[in-house]
């Protein structure tokens, strides 16, 4: 994986995008991308430039971590029911690892958390931050994703009279500060856009 640090190195500069813009002559739309979608594409030109202006080497403006991830929704291997199948590679070597999506109706919501099997957590915490954070936000995509196409049961009798889904992450994650800790992230969805 890599991911850019540019949303990172503008803050250790005290620089907002409007002065990268005007410095450097890059289009905002160009630079409020590279800064808010760490995993953007980016035009080796533009790397250059910014490189140039922020003083610093390509190897200061990314981080890498020596896994590529791929997603996509499947059924459990041990009861069938939906799962993230998550492929790890690192070199020749590839593993697949899941999350599962549960699900609890509340008096007042829908609770779904997600948990990951063991080796996937432990892989989870190796990771820098930002790609734990990647990883989190694409996991709540592909779990909305998901939720989207069971609109039907989202609008059945069974939950019509909820007001939010409420989604949990429950896996271990780096706590920034060099410790771990098992943390629930929450994520609102509004049940009215499945209706």
């Amino acid at each position: 994986m890599l991911a850019n640090r540019l949303n990172v190195l503008l803050a250790e500069r005290q620089l907002s995008i409007k002065d990268v813009v005007t410095d450097t002559g890059i289009s905002r739309n160009t630079i409020s991308n590279i800064s808010n979608s760490p995993s953007a594409n980016i035009a080796t030109d533009t790397i250059d430039r910014l490189c140039n202006y922020l003083e610093i080497t390509p190897a200061n403006f990314f981080e890498y971590s020596p896994y590529l991830l791929k997603y996509n929704w499947t059924t459990s291997p041990y009861d069938n029911s939906p799962a993230v199948a998550v492929q790890v590679q690192n070199g020749q070597t590839e593993l697949t690892h899941y999350v599962f999506p549960s699900v609890e109706n509340t008096d007042q919501d829908i609770e779904v958390t997600l948990s990951a099997d063991d080796l996937y957590e432990s892989l989870i915490i190796k990771l820098p931050v930002r790609f734990q954070k990647l990883i989190q936000a694409t996991l709540f995509s592909l779990l909305e994703d998901f939720l989207l196409k069971q609109s039907d049961l989202l609008t059945s009798n069974t939950f019509a009279d909820k007001t939010r889904i409420n989604v949990q992450f429950d896996i271990m994650l780096n706590e920034g500060d060099g410790t771990h800790a098992r943390r629930s992230k929450q994520l609102d969805l509004d049940t009215k856009r499945f209706k």
